[in-house]
């Protein structure tokens, strides 16, 4: 009797997971809408948790110097002197960053925006003493992608973009809110997900996972710290040079290198393809080469010296693993998926050879 009441159960079970998945399936575009609404609420959370990330290290050793100190005064706030000092740095360099670059940006943009219907009369003018441009019907494809850009369904877009970003500027703000208190109470915090993770994890695999998590934290803070700083180098050696060779827009340009060198080997690459592009409709295709001959230079420099010294071995891919985590991910997850891939497949790879070097221990 009992067994057949066992086996009335699992039926059960067996029938409501089904209906469950069935339902999920039959509105899965609602569910996924409210999984991303209840994911949007975290996300001041998610922010606040990213910057305490970044900012531990810095805030630790600070702290760590304070309590070294011989004024008793000074090693009770240790802690406080420390997130204080990481924050009051953090808001100096932007308020710099706001009073200085910021301005000279947004000239650029300006310029670049009411420039941008001559540049369009140019390429028209062009193709049209081209024989090779005219039979490739550039016209039509230029004309073609303005007409896409100034949709209206475009516009509702950009509308809906900007509506987001001040969204996420509210974020942001609450996110910097909940970083304090999350470096203010990292312990606490730590011995709670410690405790859950228990809770959660059987003991044998509890220290494996949390080694694992140890390194995997090292080896990202190691990664975009390093890849960051690359990038600011990059774009600060790349704006007197602009200068130099009066390239127009050479704020927009150095921002546009910056961000395009946080994704591996892509990103250099498309960002000198479009700085080329508007170069050369502004001082020439002949002059504009200077810039193609500065960035494949200022790109074997970075890449043999300048970041190999900033990011170290803290990745250890060879470039066919770089070249395959930016296309598999970027397909996955766009520019966030080329941003993460290599440190993820780094992740994977690190598992994998402590795999392997196991089962050969214990073979």
């Amino acid at each position: 009797m009992k067994k057949i009441e066992s086996m009335w159960y699992k039926m059960l079970g067996v029938g409501v997971i089904l209906i469950l998945f069935f339902k999920l399936v039959d509105n899965f575009e609602n569910v996924k809408n409210y999984v991303f609404f209840v994911l949007s609420l975290f996300k001041p959370f998610f922010i606040g948790t990213t910057i305490a990330f970044f900012l531990l290290s810095p805030s630790k050793k600070i702290e760590i110097f304070c309590k070294k100190s011989k004024y008793s005064i000074i090693v009770k706030m240790a802690r406080a002197i420390g997130i204080t000092a990481v924050y009051t740095s953090a808001i100096a360099i932007i308020a710099i960053i706001s009073r200085f670059f910021f301005p000279m940006l947004l000239k650029n943009v300006n310029e670049l925006i009411w420039q941008l219907p001559a540049y369009y009369e140019q390429i028209l003018d062009l193709t049209k003493n081209n024989e090779l441009l005219r039979a490739t019907n550039i016209n039509e494809m230029v004309t073609d992608s303005l007409k896409l850009i100034f949709d209206p369904a475009s516009v509702r877009s950009y509308v809906n973009f900007i509506s987001g970003f001040a969204s996420s500027l509210l974020s942001a703000f609450t996110g910097i809110v909940i970083s304090i208190y999350v470096l203010a109470e990292r312990e606490m915090l730590s011995k709670l997900v410690k405790t859950i993770a228990k809770k959660l994890i059987k003991a044998p695999y509890y220290s494996t996972i949390g080694r694992y998590f140890h390194r995997f934290t090292v080896l990202f803070y190691a990664y975009f710290t390093g890849l960051l700083l690359d990038s600011i180098i990059v774009g600060v050696i790349s704006l007197p040079f602009f200068f130099m060779f009066k390239v127009p827009y050479a704020f927009v340009f150095s921002v546009i290198i910056m961000i395009a060198n946080m994704i591996p080997f892509f990103g250099p690459i498309a960002a000198t393809c479009i700085i080329y592009m508007f170069s050369a409709l502004a001082i020439g295709p002949v002059n504009a080469l200077w810039i193609i001959l500065f960035q494949v230079i200022l790109g074997q420099i970075d890449g043999n010296f300048i970041q190999p010294k900033i990011i170290s071995n803290s990745v250890g891919i060879s470039p066919f693993w770089v070249i395959f985590s930016v296309l598999v991910f970027g397909g996955i997850w766009g520019v966030t998926g080329m941003i993460l891939g290599v440190p993820l497949v780094a992740a994977i790879r690190m598992i994998s050879i402590n795999y392997i070097d196991i089962n050969q221990e214990s073979a």
